[in-house]
């Protein structure tokens, strides 16, 4: 009997926490349904709706905003390029002969930096870069000359500085 009792008394403890759970499971069940309720598809779809619309807007307002901001790149570039045009042409102009009494059939083009960039021989441009270190050297001096001339045709005084690499070189190219 005492068996008994003790059986029955698990299977009843079994069973109230089977029903503890069962409870809190409803409990959790029913919570959650409430929430979903209120975010049921409709309100979903509504709220996508809304999210959609302002991924519209903001796609409208950032397009306009780069095609304004394209064309102020356009701008700047071309008036930097008329800029640079207009600065350059008088050193382009007095750097010509300079460079015709050294290489009869080219003629020398400036970056915007100011740097010579490109030498035009025979229609064939050559990146500065690649001519050889006497030819730029060359090129450096010419384009010194013409900016001093340049300044002394405007009233200016020009003093004209050779870099100590240049001047020291000897005939067959080694230093001294």
């Amino acid at each position: 009997m005492a068996r008994r009792l003790e059986t029955t008394e698990r299977r009843r403890q079994s069973l109230f926490d089977a029903q503890l759970e069962l409870a809190q499971t409803l409990a959790r069940l029913e919570e959650q349904a409430k929430t979903l309720g209120a975010a049921g598809p409709a309100t979903r779809a509504q709220a996508a709706e809304e999210v959609s619309d302002l991924a519209r807007t903001d796609a409208a307002r950032l397009a306009e905003e780069a095609a304004v901001l394209q064309l102020l790149k356009t701008t700047i570039d071309i008036a930097q390029a008329e800029a640079s045009r207009r600065y350059l042409a008088p050193i382009t102009e007095r750097v010509a002969p300079y460079i015709r009494r050294l290489l009869p059939t080219a003629s020398l083009a400036f970056g915007e930096d100011l740097r010579p960039s490109r030498l035009i021989r025979g229609g064939v441009e050559e990146a500065a870069d690649d001519l050889s270190k006497g030819t730029q050297e060359q090129i450096a001096v010419l384009t010194r000359l013409a900016f001093a001339d340049l300044l002394l045709a405007r009233g200016k005084p020009a003093s004209l500085v050779l870099d100590g690499a240049w001047c020291l070189r000897t005939t067959t190219g080694s230093r001294r």
